[in-house]
């Protein structure tokens, strides 16, 4: 073997080995990016959980304080003039409304894929079925429009930078000394009565290219 076939074997080996050397950082680059783009994902999700359980408890005793006069009034009129518009603070409330935004703060007509069978619930499920005085059981699902001063000073993974929200709510008008469910005609302010609640909070975020859906469950009683 001359001395220009060996270096010819020895620069073919250094090539093979400089491309499974290059191949195999490709493969560890991947990974690692996949690896920081999940973790990046997780704490936008892990930031707007947080965000979303601080302004929580707001919004729910806001509505949970509609729904108090609601029984007061009577039960009587129709979810979509009582509960328009109601002022959560943080955003306003709008009975069966759902909307939702783009990247660029546009309304569209396409819905997050993980919100379908949420929304066929919210749309599907009537607020009462019992007609009024007797109703005991109430399902509102309302839309929560941030305040535009929030959505701007919110992150992009935040709560408040949401690109669309709503509340699902069933309330149960019970009275607590006896855990007897009561109807809106029976019910007596200062006698153990209350409201039962559980309520489902759903809403998406940006996460880089994607749109993160997410949803914080949760249960009260509020004496009446």
């Amino acid at each position: 073997m001359n001395s220009k076939q060996s270096w010819n074997n020895e620069s073919g080996a250094s090539l093979v080995a400089i491309l499974v050397t290059v191949a195999l950082f490709g493969v560890v680059a991947v990974m690692a990016a996949q690896s920081f783009r999940n973790i990046g994902t997780s704490g936008r999700r892990v930031e707007a959980a947080m965000s979303a359980r601080e302004v929580e408890s707001v919004m729910m005793q806001a509505l949970v304080s509609k729904f108090k006069e609601y029984v007061t009034a009577g039960c009587s009129a129709q979810p979509t003039d009582y509960f328009e518009e109601t002022d959560l603070g943080i955003a306003v409330a709008e009975y069966k409304k759902m909307k939702f935004y783009d990247a660029k703060g546009h309304q569209t007509t396409t819905q997050p894929a993980m919100a379908v069978e949420d929304l066929k619930r919210c749309n599907g499920t009537p607020f009462s079925n019992f007609t009024t005085p007797n109703s005991d059981t109430f399902y509102g699902c309302f839309n929560l429009m941030t305040n535009q001063s929030a959505k701007d000073k919110a992150a992009k993974g935040a709560f408040a930078g949401n690109r669309g929200a709503f509340v699902e709510m069933h309330v149960k008008l019970r009275n607590f000394k006896t855990d007897a469910v009561t109807s809106c005609a029976t019910m007596v302010s200062g006698r153990g009565f209350g409201l039962e609640v559980y309520y489902a909070l759903h809403w998406t975020t940006s996460a880089g290219a994607d749109v993160m859906y997410d949803t914080k469950l949760g249960s009260l009683n509020v004496a009446y």
